[in-house]
């Protein structure tokens, strides 16, 4: 099954469920989650696994509920090495978890938009 940047049919769920208040929900995300990568960096850099875990599971959380599926698989694989204490190969994760979270961040500023994501 291939995974999309944006699933289509959860955002447009989310969007039916809440309404006029999809782009707070929407600007909410997009201002937490750099933070939240930049914990998950810092987790890496210092070997702090249980906190790579806790930050891996935010982005999880988040990205999932607002139709982020691919990365919030990213991130789900991060909670789960950081849960097993499997630091090796993380630096490469981040960047495929960052790479995604730029995707995201344009499909989800071209809903915005009300353009055509590029999913």
């Amino acid at each position: 099954m291939t995974e999309y940047t944006l699933d289509k049919e959860t955002f447009d769920q989310l969007r039916d469920i809440m309404g006029d208040d999809i782009p707070a929900f929407v600007n909410t995300y997009l201002e937490h989650s750099p933070g939240v990568i930049q914990a998950i960096e810092a987790a890496i850099s210092s070997g702090d696994a249980d906190d790579t875990f806790l930050q891996a599971h935010r982005l999880k959380g988040g990205s999932a509920s607002i139709g982020a599926a691919k990365l919030a698989s990213l991130a789900f694989d991060m909670e789960q090495a950081g849960r097993t204490g499997t630091m090796q190969g993380m630096e490469q994760r981040l960047g495929q978890l960052k790479d995604e979270y730029q995707r995201v961040e344009a499909a989800l500023k071209a809903e915005l938009d009300n353009g055509q994501p590029d999913i």
